[in-house]
């Protein structure tokens, strides 16, 4: 389930030219709205890369290699003040995907978590101070928050359903970083719905009953 929503996502911010050998998988508007980040695969190893917004000036700013291994890198976003990316990569070959930060000019990387769980999305809140992330555990995906260090993690959501597998996750900050709003298929009923909570776990609500099934939802 959780990769039939991250096709989705992807696919519905492709580029509408690509190569055989050069696939833009995600492209991301920086905050000062100079900069173009997005990832691209070539040959199963995926890379982050900057671009003025008419296309001039591509930058690679990741360059991760596991021996033969596919490695990717992806799901990247930026800091509040645009100086930061953010992103997931399964370049460690350590049990799935890890968070990591980068300097927007490829310097500085730095491992923010380390344990034995897949990540996926995270973004920094709107004052820079906290990550907002999804983590799977035995097919039950759940929302975490924690410090830019990887300090004091917390778990958000905690759904559950039976023998079910829950996706909860493509999440985002609302502009107060009060907020959360998310999709989540706990309920069971035709699909992923939206919901909302607040940043310390408290207060959810579902916004929409429909038969439909929602992906990235974003506050404006």
């Amino acid at each position: 389930m959780k990769n039939i929503l991250k096709t989705i996502s992807i696919l519905s911010i492709l580029f509408t030219s690509c190569s055989k050998t050069d696939e833009v998988s995600e492209t991301i508007p920086s905050t000062n709205e100079n900069k173009i980040l997005f990832s691209s695969e070539v040959n199963d190893i995926a890379h982050l890369y900057t671009m003025n917004i008419d296309g001039t000036n591509e930058t690679k700013i990741t360059n991760f290699t596991n021996g033969t291994n596919p490695v990717w890198t992806g799901e990247a976003s930026w800091s509040p003040d645009g100086t930061k990316i953010i992103f997931i990569s399964s370049k460690d070959n350590d049990n799935g995907s890890e968070i990591y930060t980068i300097n927007s000019d490829g310097t500085n990387l730095i491992r923010i978590n380390h344990n034995t769980r897949g990540e996926s999305n995270p973004i920094f809140s709107p004052n820079g101070t906290k990550i907002l992330f999804s983590s799977e555990v035995n097919d039950i995906a759940h929302l975490y928050t924690m410090n830019i260090d990887g300090t004091n993690e917390t778990k958000i959501t905690n759904f559950t359903n039976g023998t079910n597998p829950v996706w909860t996750g493509e999440a985002s900050w609302s502009p107060d970083g009060t907020k959360i709003i998310f999709i989540s298929s706990k309920d069971n009923d035709n699909g992923s719905e939206i919901y909302t909570i607040n940043s310390d776990g408290t207060n959810l609500i579902r916004i929409n009953h429909n038969t439909r099934g929602e992906s990235n939802p974003t506050w404006k």
